[in-house]
């Protein structure tokens, strides 16, 4: 339990985005998560802004390893260089980045706001009392740290191992904050959260058997 002495601020107070992301990682109760949603600036616009931020930097991160560390870019770019002239690959990435990164943050920030639809719908359904600008906040400030942590993380080699309970983590915190705004327990918090998780892997598999069943069909024909 999180005492009173222990908790982030007093309700109604306003709070850098650096306390945010710090109480709502470290101190995770529904005391705390209730303060900080008392923050007067506790507005979708600022949590999605950091999410779109954080995707800037972790985009970029991803983008830049993928073109200097795996063989077939490798061998692109070398081509690119030989053709083009030396510069050609210092010109190459820059473009590359400069084009995904902001494609990145975007995606990003419209998949926060369609999975927080989805899951504020889900959790309204079975009794949820919250609305949708309280859960995309609360959400935005876990997964925008998170999501930096896990990409920095990620490409060392001896904590990359990391990202994985971190990922347990974040979904936890997720599923504090639905039983936090809707004010449901926790089997309709994970049902809200895990439902939609469900549904996602249900239509992969279905398309993934659509694509395949054809490949199988003329595979075996052509065996015959």
């Amino acid at each position: 339990m999180t005492t009173p002495s222990a908790l982030p601020a007093t309700p109604g107070q306003t709070l850098p985005w650096s306390q945010v992301w710090l109480y709502a990682l470290t101190r995770p109760s529904e005391q705390s998560y209730q303060i900080l949603l008392s923050d007067p600036q506790a507005k979708p616009a600022r949590g999605l802004l950091w999410v779109g931020i954080t995707s800037l930097f972790v985009t970029a991160i991803a983008t830049f390893t993928q073109l200097a560390f795996r063989p077939e870019m490798n061998q692109l770019m070398g081509q690119l260089e030989r053709e083009a002239g030396p510069g050609a690959r210092a010109g190459s990435f820059v473009f590359v980045i400069l084009c995904i990164t902001p494609l990145g943050a975007i995606l990003a920030m419209l998949g926060t706001v369609l999975y927080t639809a989805l899951v504020n719908l889900i959790a309204g359904a079975l009794g949820g009392k919250g609305n949708f600008n309280q859960l995309v906040y609360l959400f935005s400030a876990i997964t925008a740290p998170m999501g930096l942590a896990s990409s920095l993380l990620g490409i060392i080699p001896i904590v990359g191992c990391l990202t994985l309970p971190l990922g347990i983590y974040s979904l936890y915190l997720q599923l504090l904050a639905v039983k936090t705004v809707h004010q449901v327990d926790w089997t309709r918090a994970a049902v809200s959260v895990f439902a939609l998780v469900i549904v996602v892997v249900v239509i992969a598999v279905v398309c993934a058997i659509a694509v395949l069943i054809p490949v199988f069909g003329e595979a075996m024909r052509g065996s015959f």
